[in-house]
């Protein structure tokens, strides 16, 4: 026969008592975000640098066709509001992606998060003394050593140049744990502190 009095009651929390549990989640909370916010990052990172492989490929299927040369940074010099070399190789159908300035689109590095701002990799348009690649496809067999010149890499603008610093107008930037995500001219990756970004890194004699 059921007996009431044989069924177990639960014993309520006080009010201090759900305080004191809810202060130890919180804490607990607290204690995993960096680890959390670590991994994130670091997964964009690894997004970022996949991005830029990316980038590397299209600029191989180009030159492939065009007597190994990369595709112009920008296409007319005169004409600075003119398709930039992102644009050119859509045009040459070796780019189907997303907008530039829209969220998972390999033109833009995950880790800006400022959507306003359009340009996030830059392209370097002078690897060597005597090239320009505004208004000129980059003749990359020129250069005798393509694995140590940075081609388009973690940026403030569309280009970049040997005279930029790292961090300032128009030159690279250490999105990454205070590192720049950088894709060579012979297409290897790298990731590159504020003192590995140097003038030899960006052009040859």
């Amino acid at each position: 026969m059921y007996d009431e009095r044989k069924v177990p009651t639960m014993k309520r929390l006080t009010q201090i008592e759900l305080m004191v549990v809810i202060s130890i989640i919180a804490i607990q909370a607290s204690m995993l975000q960096p680890p959390l916010n670590q991994h994130r990052e670091k997964a964009k990172g690894s997004t970022c640098m996949n991005n830029l492989k990316q980038l590397g490929y299209a600029m191989t299927f180009y030159a492939q066709d065009n007597g190994n040369n990369w595709v112009p940074v920008l296409e007319d010099a005169s004409n600075w509001g003119g398709p930039k070399w992102y644009t050119l190789l859509r045009r040459n159908k070796l780019l189907v992606d997303k907008f530039i300035n829209e969220s998972n689109s390999i033109l833009r590095c995950p880790s800006e998060s400022d959507f306003t701002k359009v340009d996030t990799y830059c392209y370097n348009y002078a690897p060597k003394s005597g090239m320009t690649g505004m208004g000129f496809s980059l003749p990359i067999h020129r250069l005798r050593t393509p694995s140590a010149i940075i081609a388009i890499a973690d940026g403030s603008n569309w280009w970049t140049d040997v005279w930029k610093v790292p961090n300032g107008t128009d030159g690279l930037v250490t999105r990454h744990a205070n590192r720049a995500n950088a894709l060579f001219f012979d297409c290897h990756t790298a990731a590159l502190e504020v003192n590995a970004i140097t003038s030899d890194r960006l052009r040859e004699p």
